[in-house]
């Protein structure tokens, strides 16, 4: 039996468990060699998911083929294009990004992904993130099975050939008469991935051959100590007093300056890995470090990351806090809201209403951002003050009170989100509104 199918067999009853099995199937080599285990382990919860990039004059034609060779196999097929956007960091980590997007539009908690990733992959990982100064997370490369978070959504991802080189791969292909694609831009030495594979690699196995497979073997170990000092910092951690917040996490910052900077930097890198962002370069860790060394009464941020998984930490009231790097501006809009019905704030935050002991009346009201100036006078008080004023004594972090829903009716103030309700227009059986953060 080829080793190349025999990860895969020992896997079929935990593949069977799953609601959807969901491969990457861009009609290539490895996926196109993975899809066809995959039938002949007689699956009939397996889909193959392609992503057009658009990139080459071919990729319709990429679609078409993946499409006729899942229909000849009887697999489901699903296929997107896709528009790169501008991640910061090149072409294959904007088609990289655009993949996983579409994966997380189409795979759930109860469900798989499949990826081809195979060890020679694995050794040009690990070069790549050596070269780039990575640390210990970074150098374990390639995870045979991991949990991925994007856009809300969580679920694992299986790699069965880690273990198996591209020669295994092709030789299985040959001997079951496979077609494939050969996509012309992998031989294109400007991919720092290309000079990898075409130029650097077959030099290095010159004078160690089989090196590809000992590299392969280097990250699972690196993987094995990574999660070992996961281990480690995990009661480190809940010492931290983690919390969720509206938008984001938080942690008790007099607590975590406790340690020494070198645990320091281990417990966020973990905080980050636990919550799916992308980890932070050397020169973001000295710009951390200032950031946490900074005055009491500062409030510094740090963000790193363009792309999905881009985040920020910011300082506030003796709390570190963890962020996605999102778009808060609202300033400007305004919205028709009626109290019986949820509603989208652009991509920034909902609105929704709910009937409480006291709240405002039910009907139509207008929704708009602070301007400046602002009074108004909570049930909770005795006078009005400046918005300002009260939000600052509320605690509200300073970055979400430029998009805090003001409601209105007509002119008058008449409630701030869910933070109050406006003394002259509170009622019994009234309607509290309830804030949400999309990006929560």
């Amino acid at each position: 039996m080829s080793s190349v199918f025999q990860a895969l067999i020992e896997r079929a009853e935990q593949l069977k468990g799953y609601r959807r099995v969901f491969l990457g199937f861009s009609g290539g080599l490895d996926s196109t060699v993975l899809l066809h285990q995959l039938k002949s382990l007689g699956l009939n919860n397996l889909v193959a998911v392609h992503v057009n990039h658009q990139l080459m004059p071919e990729a319709d034609g990429w679609e078409q083929h993946c499409a006729s060779i899942a229909a000849s196999w009887a697999c489901d097929f699903e296929s997107r294009k896709v528009q790169l956007g501008n991640t910061g960091g090149g072409v294959e980590e904007a088609a990289r990004s655009a993949r996983y997007k579409v994966f997380s539009e189409c795979v759930t908690q109860q469900d798989v992904l499949l990826t081809a990733h195979h060890a020679d992959d694995q050794a040009e990982t690990l070069l790549f993130r050596l070269f780039r100064g990575s640390g210990l997370k970074g150098l374990a490369a390639v995870r045979a099975q991991t949990s991925l978070k994007m856009d809300k959504v969580s679920f694992e991802v299986l790699r069965p050939f880690l273990h198996c080189s591209r020669e295994q791969i092709l030789d299985y292909a040959r001997a079951h008469h496979l077609s494939w694609i050969d996509d012309s831009s992998n031989n294109d030495q400007h991919f720092d991935r290309n000079y990898l594979r075409h130029s650097l690699l077959p030099l290095v196995q010159k004078k160690w051959p089989g090196v590809c497979s000992k590299l392969a073997t280097s990250a699972s170990l690196l993987a094995e100590s990574d999660a070992l000092l996961d281990d480690y910092l995990a009661g480190d951690f809940s010492q931290c007093e983690a919390r969720k917040e509206r938008l984001g996490e938080s942690i008790n910052l007099q607590v975590f300056q406790q340690f020494s900077w070198t645990k320091q930097k281990h417990l966020l890198r973990y905080w980050l890995a636990q919550n799916h962002y992308l980890l932070p370069e050397q020169k973001h860790m000295v710009e951390v470090q200032k950031m946490l060394r900074a005055s009491a009464d500062a409030t510094p941020d740090v963000s790193w990351g363009r792309q999905e998984g881009g985040c920020s930490l910011k300082r506030f009231k003796q709390r570190l806090y963890l962020l996605p790097r999102v778009d808060l501006s609202q300033q400007g809009r305004s919205f028709e809201w009626h109290t019986s019905e949820p509603l989208a704030l652009g991509n920034v935050s909902s609105l929704a209403g709910e009937v409480t002991e006291s709240g405002i009346a039910p009907g139509q009201y207008r929704i708009k951002f602070r301007e400046g100036g602002e009074r108004c006078r909570p049930e909770f008080r005795d006078r009005s003050q400046t918005l300002k004023k009260l939000l600052q004594e509320l605690g509200l972090e300073p970055w979400l009170r430029d998009c805090v829903p003001l409601i209105y009716k007509g002119a008058e103030l008449v409630a701030v989100a869910d933070l109050w309700v406006c003394h002259d227009y509170a009622v019994p059986e009234g309607i509290r509104p309830k804030w949400r953060l999309t990006a929560a």
